[in-house]
């Protein structure tokens, strides 16, 4: 039963797929730092979010609500995002 609703959702989402274009950053601070990466502020980040969206209208011919979903170990990057936005 399960399997048929993720396959009619799948099907009826499929005429509109606008709507479900997504960008996921994840910057990690806490553990990574230091140890196996090195720090990238959340405007490096979001210059990649930026130009994949603006290669996809461009190739699509038509703007698209961008939207991201920001992943963090690290309240103050949540906090840069948000003023950011403001």
């Amino acid at each position: 039963m399960l399997g048929k609703f993720f396959i009619s959702l799948d099907n009826s989402l499929a005429k509109n797929k606008d709507h479900l274009l997504k960008n996921s950053v994840q910057v990690r601070r806490t553990d990574k730092i230091n140890t196996e990466a090195s720090l990238h502020n959340l405007e490096e980040y979001m210059k990649h979010v930026e130009a994949f969206y603006d290669k996809y209208e461009l190739i699509h011919e038509k703007k698209v609500e961008r939207t991201v979903f920001l992943a963090t170990d690290e309240v103050k990057v949540l906090n840069e995002a948000l003023n950011e936005t403001r």
